[in-house]
């Protein structure tokens, strides 16, 4: 990670940004025993947040050096931002609840985040400045970190599984093999990049801009342009995403599992882009669920039930609530509230339409798809 903001990106000043909300939020949870410890994390590091993006936004010039710089560390801040304030919940949930509110309030993937104990300053910070996801993600929980850190995730993996050591030939290595997996997330990354790079002489936003031109087309020409432009645009999500999984892959912490019956390992635990969901979905649920999925989990789990009142399942309130949360996290650009703010109406008009109109091109069972289906979706 040094060698990437000091070496590479010469990110001193980014750096010191990043460090701050983490020496925050591990002060805080170490020393501050209260209830309201994660709000106020929750508070601090979204906060600070903001004030790089609003710096970012109102404040550098295009041309200026440092306006790539503050841009750049804002995107490792938003990364940064889910781990803090996923370990502080983390840890609250593990040190501070009672048995029962441990049990009543907390869905099984919270529980079997919670974390009793208080990592040392190191592992701490080798968790917050983990180098495969520092620049571009996905976040992932501290509890995966440890696991991952201490081997114990790969338990379930039998022996055959695991390679010899080529230092010590009588010893076998934890991590089994995944070059060529990580090889092929690298491959289509690169894939990605060449399309984005290559498909923008073809369909570009300065065209779909010129007023006089493209309002002269027809409706459907210009509403399936803005398609393609959009599809374009997402290229470069598709590549850093696919690369940054390759990576972690390759360092084992996308270890999810070996399937005893299938004698496969499944190596999906970091994945953050379901591409086919999102290009293919067949409702907004599934495409929204395929898109930055570990920022989904963060969403949902660190917002969506963390709003809702106790006892009561979460509503309108909760949606709201994080779609508004979203849309602070990415910037101030009002595009996201406009964008996220009728997310939520969105996604409440698609639950509606999910519940009164989907039966009717379903067989009796509910999930059998009639031969009509694909008009509903």
């Amino acid at each position: 990670s040094s060698v990437y903001l000091f070496g590479v990106m010469n990110l001193a000043t980014g750096f010191r940004t990043l460090f701050i909300s983490s020496m925050f939020t591990y002060l805080i949870t170490r020393f501050y025993k209260s209830k309201f410890m994660p709000y106020i994390n929750f508070m601090f590091v979204m906060g600070h947040l903001a004030l790089n993006h609003i710096y970012a936004q109102f404040f550098t010039s295009a041309s200026a050096i440092d306006a790539a710089s503050s841009i750049d560390i804002t995107a490792s801040q938003m990364v940064l931002v889910m781990k803090l304030t996923s370990f502080a919940w983390s840890y609250h949930d593990g040190s501070f609840l009672t048995k029962d509110e441990f049990q009543n309030d907390l869905v099984e993937y919270q529980r079997q985040r919670s974390l009793d104990r208080h990592p040392s300053l190191l592992h701490f910070l080798a968790y917050v400045f983990f180098y495969p996801t520092l620049l571009t993600g996905p976040s992932f929980d501290y509890s995966d970190f440890q696991s991952w850190l201490n081997c114990e995730m790969f338990k379930d993996l039998p022996d055959s599984e695991k390679p010899i050591s080529r230092l010590n030939p009588n010893e076998r290595r934890q991590i089994p093999k995944n070059g060529k997996l990580a090889l092929w997330k690298v491959v289509q990354g690169i894939t990605w990049i060449a399309l984005r790079s290559y498909l923008p002489r073809f369909c570009n936003l300065e065209y779909m801009l010129d007023k006089k031109h493209f309002m002269a087309r027809s409706f459907l020409y210009r509403i399936h342009y803005m398609f393609f432009l959009g599809l374009i645009a997402r290229f470069k999500y598709y590549a850093a995403w696919t690369i940054s999984e390759g990576s972690c892959i390759l360092c084992g912490l996308g270890y999810n599992g070996y399937d005893p019956k299938t004698k496969k390992i499944k190596w999906n635990r970091v994945q953050n882009i379901n591409i086919w969901d999102v290009e293919m979905a067949e409702s907004t649920r599934q495409c929204l669920e395929g898109w930055n999925m570990n920022t989904n989990k963060w969403l949902k789990y660190s917002v969506y039930l963390r709003v809702a009142k106790k006892g009561k399942k979460p509503g309108f309130r909760s949606t709201l609530f994080t779609f508004i949360t979203s849309a602070f996290w990415h910037g101030v650009n009002p595009g996201y509230y406009l964008t996220f703010a009728t997310g939520a109406l969105y996604q409440t008009c698609g639950k509606f339409y999910r519940r009164n109109f989907r039966p009717m091109f379903l067989a009796k069972d509910g999930k059998t798809p009639l031969k009509y289906k694909w008009v509903y979706d």
